[in-house]
């Protein structure tokens, strides 16, 4: 039995639900793998290393040989991603990810408490305008508490900051 014969995604299964019981590191250094860089298997919208979880897969599925190690294939596209697509499993690819991501609960979570505090998103660039904008009148305008500065109007403040933006 070899890489190629791992065909049975309820071992994959088996393997996600260690990988989620043991937790990352604790999965990854028990077996030998380092962080996926390229490629991950997306199951329920959560992002696995995909080698590593094909390696472990093995053992599941061939439990007197064991899993796999990190030396029994090389790259995610021609190997990993392959295989786990034939067993129905999405992978997420280099060009995927920067295409159509699937956040993890914790991005999630981050982004929408850090757009609930006023963050705004750097690939916008017309909300990063209006946001940056604000952020430089507010200094403008609070500039005038310091003792030995009077304080600006928001008209003077808006030039300035116009000024900036046209230079």
């Amino acid at each position: 039995m070899a890489f190629a014969d791992v065909n049975d995604p309820n071992a994959v299964r088996e393997a996600i639900k260690e990988f989620d019981s043991k937790g990352r590191d604790v999965f990854l250094n028990e077996y030998g793998f380092g962080k996926a860089r390229d490629y991950f298997l997306v199951v329920d919208g959560k992002r696995y290393d995909s080698k590593a979880i094909f390696g472990v897969a093995h053992k599941y599925q061939f439990p007197d040989l064991g899993p796999l190690e990190f030396h029994h294939f090389s790259g995610g596209a021609t190997t990993v991603e392959k295989k786990l697509v034939a067993m129905g499993f999405h992978v997420d690819g280099p060009q995927q990810s920067a295409v159509d991501p699937v956040p993890s609960p914790e991005i999630t979570k981050a982004h929408d408490e850090a757009e609930a505090a006023g963050a705004f998103d750097p690939h916008d660039e017309s909300d990063a305008r209006q946001k940056t904008f604000a952020a430089i009148v507010r200094r403008q305008v609070n500039a005038g508490s310091d003792a030995n500065c009077s304080k600006p109007t928001k008209g003077a403040a808006r030039s300035a900051v116009l000024a900036y933006w046209k230079s």
